[in-house]
């Protein structure tokens, strides 16, 4: 008995429709999600792998535009020139460093729109936790043979046993608990 062959285009077409299918689900699941939880103030559920990236966006918010104005402010500083090393260079630098040693006033204004999408963003793909376990065992599987790679074939793979061991650790720290 032979098989069924099914033409290329119409897998293709099925796999784009199923897909297009999938994301609007994933979307208007996420939008009931949100509007069902917005107003209770209930934290979203975390998510696989996501969180995490989210967890140093909010940190980045907090403290990271101000770190980035400082080293740059630093680095701009140690690039001027010393006040004796041009005729009149001396004013010239004093209003530099004055100038950008009053940090701008837009760092503290970012900080709660800032706040605010990354918190939308986190209720918007709150519904992927319920993938959580099924992600959770794959990181444990990625994660677990490269460790067990890096320490079974170390010094045959040496040095790149240490970054193997590495990613299979930062790999198997991605999981959620909860």
């Amino acid at each position: 008995m032979k098989g069924v062959v099914v033409p290329l285009f119409l897998v293709r077409r099925a796999v784009v429709k199923s897909s297009i299918l999938a994301t609007l689900a994933l979307g208007l699941g996420a939008g009931v999600w949100q509007q069902a939880h917005a107003a209770t103030g209930v934290a979203a559920p975390r998510v696989t792998g996501v969180s995490t990236v989210l967890d140093a966006l909010e940190f980045g918010n907090s403290v990271g535009v101000q770190e980035v104005y400082t080293l740059g402010v630093s680095a701009g500083a140690a690039a001027l020139p010393a006040p004796n090393a041009f005729p009149g260079a001396a004013p010239v630098n004093d209003q530099i460093v004055r100038a950008l040693a009053l940090p701008p006033t837009i760092f503290q204004q970012m900080k709660a729109p800032g706040a605010q999408g990354i918190g939308q963003l986190r209720q918007t793909v709150a519904p992927a936790a319920a993938l959580n376990p099924a992600l959770n065992s794959g990181l444990a599987a990625v994660g677990g043979a490269m460790v067990q790679a890096a320490d079974g074939n170390g010094p045959t793979i040496a040095p790149f046993d240490q970054t193997v061991r590495q990613t299979g650790t930062l790999v198997l720290s991605l999981q959620e608990k909860g």
